[in-house]
This record gives structure tokens, C-alpha cells and sequence, in this order.
């Protein structure tokens, strides 16, 4: 059998990001990449949030009700209205037209005593592989299972009223007919806003040096030579 580490993915207090952590702690022989990820670190002071941000799943589960509805009339273009096609331009009307929230949506969400087991496990499971980081956190965790419990982060959208509601009902066949919504590329966006950052380019400077330094001590064969895992740390 191989060793397994288990990496602590609450525990960023020599790593701001789960990357950066994964990379210098877990990942051998990956100083140049580490060193990269902590410049990152460095210049990115959001770095923690961008990278723990979450995408809400309502908009996929609302588009596939609707097909099973029969809401979608794939039939009249299946080259346009595929799934991600039609999740993209509900997320898109209701984020960016009607600027709400997924939480806005009519939700489904369980009593608070219905995922007390889903704490005491996750409480178990801490304890049992981070005894010293439970020890010193439990109350963080409970504090942060009780916030996102009332943020309705257990909860699943309601597809069943929101597709009965005369808003929702219009925009799908306003959406058969035609195409509604042009959506910018999200990654074009992000590198757009990036460049125009204070800092920008000494800091692509910088990174081109770590780059430049790697790529000197490459003897141009790029292919792995077989080697015979004996155990150890992964």
C-alpha cells in the first residue's frame, strides 16, 4: 500500500490558498511552482476568495427541469438550446438582468435538526485526522456550519414552483424563439481586469524570471524515465 497524507483544507495558516498548499506541501519537487504560487499569493491579496469561489448548481438543475417539462423545444434548434446553453442564459437573466441571487429563488431547505448529522460527522472526521487542529478550531467549525446553514447553503432551488412562475414561463419561450443573451467570456474578463491592475507588469516580470531560470536547467528531453515506486510520501 501507498502512504496517504490528508491535506487540511481549513488549515491555510502558512498558505493562503488551497493551491499554493497542495503545491509546496504535497506535490515533490515542485519548488519552481510553489515559488510561483506564493508570488501569486503575494500580488493577489483575493487570492483565498477567487479561488474558493462557488458557482451556483440551481441554474443547471433549473435547465434540467425544464427539458423534462418539455419547456425546451430542443427540437427546434438542437445545435443552440443544449444544457449548458440554456443554464448560461437563465444564470445570466437572473444574475445580471433581474441582479439577484441564487438564494433569491424559491429554495427547498431542510430543518436545522435534520443536518445536525452531517455537523457531528464532519466533527468525527476532523477529530480523528487533525486531532490538534479539532482541538484548537471545533468552535470555528460549529460557528461555520451555523453561518452557512443560515446563508441556505443547505438548501436545493425549488424547480417545481420556479418553473410554474409566469416570469420564468416567458423567458423559456422567448429563449426557443431566439437567441436572448450575448455572455462574455468569463477567463477574457478576468485577464482583462488583471492587466489593468496596479503591479501588473512587474509582477509578470518577475514570474518571467522564475520561468526563465526553470526552463535553463532542462536538458530538452521531455519525456518521464520509468521509475519504481517503492512507497513513501505522495
Amino acid at each position: 500500500y501507498f502512504d496517504v497524507d490528508i491535506m487540511n483544507m481549513h488549515d491555510l495558516t502558512q498558505h493562503k490558498t488551497l493551491a499554493s498548499q497542495m503545491v509546496c506541501d504535497f506535490i515533490p519537487n515542485a519548488t519552481r511552482t510553489c515559488e510561483l504560487s506564493k508570488l501569486e499569493e503575494q500580488n493577489n491579496k483575493t487570492a483565498s476568495m477567487v479561488l474558493n469561489a462557488a458557482k451556483s448548481g440551481y441554474y443547471d438543475i433549473l435547465a434540467m427541469a425544464a427539458n423534462a417539462k418539455g419547456l425546451i423545444d430542443v427540437g427546434r434548434d438542437p445545435e443552440r438550446l443544449t444544457r449548458p446553453y440554456v443554464r448560461d442564459q437563465i444564470e445570466f437573466e437572473h444574475e445580471k438582468v433581474r441582479n439577484l441571487k441564487p438564494e433569491d429563488f424559491s429554495l427547498t431547505c431542510p430543518e436545522r435538526e435534520d443536518v445536525e448529522p452531517l455537523l457531528q460527522k464532519s466533527l468525527a472526521y476532523e477529530e480523528e485526522f487533525f486531532p490538534e487542529f479539532h482541538k484548537a478550531n471545533k468552535h470555528k467549525h460549529v460557528e461555520e456550519f451555523e453561518k452557512m446553514f443560515k446563508k441556505k447553503r443547505y438548501c436545493s432551488v425549488d424547480a417545481e414552483t420556479v418553473l410554474k412562475e409566469e416570469y420564468w414561463l416567458n423567458f423559456l419561450r422567448r429563449l426557443n424563439d431566439a437567441h436572448i443573451h450575448d455572455i462574455p467570456d468569463e477567463e477574457e474578463e478576468e485577464e482583462d481586469e488583471e492587466m489593468e491592475r496596479p503591479g501588473y507588469e512587474e509582477e509578470e516580470e518577475q514570474e518571467q524570471e522564475l520561468t526563465n531560470d526553470e526552463e535553463e536547467g532542462w536538458d530538452g528531453n521531455d519525456r518521464f524515465e520509468a521509475v519504481h515506486h517503492t512507497g513513501g510520501e505522495l
